[in-house]
């Protein structure tokens, strides 16, 4: 695969809105996806859309919802494309990369239900993915002393890694002609994600063995996923908090609205 590694600003953008969230109660007003859910009077993704639309480093966004763009309200200003959300995340991150111009530029990945993300956090990320630039896939993680200090009534799936402990974050970054290569990644790992055999065979058993043991550092992940991916990947570690603030369940949509001061 030809490959223009460059990364020049502005990075266009794709917003997903779609998708559910855990454990909704009956009573609460029905959406066409979890970007939809009002948290401060505004919908989840118009938040994370604020942050982008203040970021000196976005250009384009594209918004992935279940809606057409005539049937956004005025909360949804700024989004430039709409593309139709999929009946799965990849279905749906394939819809945004589609829908983008030039397919060898980065792209920026981002979860529409981060309600508190800011162009900071977003600014921060993509330069330091500009700083390594031979990749086709940089992956956000945030530190867990950062997330607990700000946000310590949030819960999150911790890693603990050879240089400190992590939570994924909602921002990736990709290059949209490696999308294929993408989608089988997903798939392998979702087929093993409940077999420690056959992740040792994805990931191999040095990889497996060390992350157990907390051995793990962040070059031998970024190898274990360049080596499933078949081409260069990499962490990129955050310290802003808001980058792993997302929703998925009811307790954290409460936890969120009493931040705003809903409740």
């Amino acid at each position: 695969m030809n490959m223009d590694y460059t990364f020049n600003f502005p990075v266009n953008a794709v917003l997903l809105a779609g998708g559910s969230i855990k454990n909704m109660p009956a009573s609460e007003p029905q959406v066409p996806g979890k970007g939809h859910i009002l948290v401060g009077n505004k919908a989840l993704g118009a938040h994370t859309l604020q942050a982008l639309k203040n970021s000196s480093k976005i250009g384009r966004v594209t918004l992935v919802t279940p809606l057409t763009k005539e049937q956004l309200d005025s909360q949804w200003e700024g989004v430039d494309n709409v593309a139709l959300s999929g009946n799965s995340l990849m279905d749906s991150v394939a819809a945004g990369l589609n829908a983008e111009p030039v397919s060898d530029r980065p792209t920026l990945l981002v979860a529409g239900d981060q309600p508190f993300l800011t162009s900071e956090a977003v600014d921060d990320f993509l330069l330091s993915c500009a700083q390594k630039p031979n990749n086709v896939l940089w992956y956000c993680f945030v530190n867990k002393k950062a997330s607990q200090a700000k946000y310590p009534e949030v819960r999150h799936t911790w890693v603990k890694l050879a240089e400190g402990t992590y939570c994924g974050g909602g921002l990736t970054c990709v290059r949209a002609n490696v999308l294929a290569a993408l989608r089988g990644v997903m798939d392998t790992v979702t087929r093993g994600r409940k077999s420690p055999l056959k992740l040792a065979g994805i990931l191999g058993w040095k990889t497996l063995l060390y992350l157990l043991i907390g051995r793990l550092t962040v070059p031998m992940a970024e190898a274990a996923g360049a080596r499933l991916l078949g081409l260069p990947c990499c962490g990129i570690c955050s310290d802003y908090a808001e980058a792993a603030y997302n929703i998925d369940d009811w307790e954290s949509l409460q936890q969120a609205r009493k931040r705003m001061g809903d409740l």
